[in-house]
């Protein structure tokens, strides 16, 4: 998934994805997606391969495990969501 206004291109190396929604004046994203049976996961890789002028970089809210380069969460019944936001400069 492509984000444009944040530069943002997402993809889940495991996992799928639900939902989005963008904050534009927090300069938030909270991603959605669904579980996938008990012990499943989402692999979620941030790029950002776009210079956008007064963006700096994304990450999880949240402490994530970090496995090849993918940020790992794991899904169960409840809502599964992350919460992205830009760190501060």
């Amino acid at each position: 998934m492509y984000i444009a206004p944040f530069g943002l291109w997402l993809t889940l190396d495991s996992g799928k994805f639900s939902a989005v929604e963008i904050f534009k004046k927090t300069k938030a994203v909270d991603l959605y997606f669904n579980e996938s049976g008990q012990g499943s996961v989402a692999r979620l890789r941030i790029e950002q391969p776009a210079t956008i002028t007064g963006r700096g970089k994304f990450r999880p809210q949240e402490v994530l495990k970090v496995e090849k380069g993918a940020y790992v969460k794991r899904t169960d019944s409840s809502v599964n969501v992350i919460h992205l936001v830009e760190e501060k400069r």
